[in-house]
């Protein structure tokens, strides 16, 4: 069975239908990257091969933090680690507190933080601003940010890897859908 069949509505949580729209974006995407391997990355031999922890690769794609004390920390050992393996910082969607009602959402760009209204913008905006910018995608997500262009955007571009995993899923996903 694929990993999308055997996730339906009740494994979520009890009282799904009750939560926020914010609440389901930010329990969804942060639930993706338990459908993916976490990948070795190597970016040159110059510097160490990289084994990002899951939470790494969750934090890539949509970092939750307390506030924004713990924030400009977490931002400062992301950019640290990052650096230690050779990777630069790419845009960053962020949520600040707590899922529901005292949340703030960001897109961080170069040390610049953009405000935004809701986490699926804050997503969005990342997602397109790789696009425009002509960006990678973090490399610790990179099946993630892949999965949402061909399975939800639905392009593919000249400059995209082959990810076997993300290509699967994409199949289910479109045949789940």
């Amino acid at each position: 069975m694929s990993k999308l069949k055997q996730m339906n509505k009740d494994m979520l949580f009890d009282d799904f239908d009750d939560k926020t729209n914010d609440e389901k974006a930010i329990f969804i995407f942060t639930s993706l990257c338990n459908f993916f391997r976490v990948a070795t990355l190597t970016h040159n031999r110059s510097k160490p091969n990289w084994r990002p922890t899951r939470q790494e690769m969750r934090d890539s794609f949509l970092l939750h933090v307390d506030t924004r004390a713990v924030l400009k920390e977490t931002l400062r050992n992301r950019q640290n680690r990052l650096s230690q393996f050779g990777f630069s910082n790419q845009p960053l969607p962020i949520i600040v507190g707590n899922a529901n009602n005292n949340k703030e959402c960001l897109v961080v760009f170069d040390q610049v933080k953009y405000v935004v209204e809701t986490p699926m913008k804050a997503v969005d905006i990342a997602f397109k601003s790789y696009h425009s910018l002509h960006a990678e995608y973090p490399a610790e997500s990179e099946q993630i940010w892949s999965f949402l262009q061909k399975a939800v955007y639905k392009f593919k571009s000249k400059w995209d890897r082959y990810i076997d995993s993300t290509e699967i899923l994409v199949r289910e996903f479109n045949e789940f859908v």
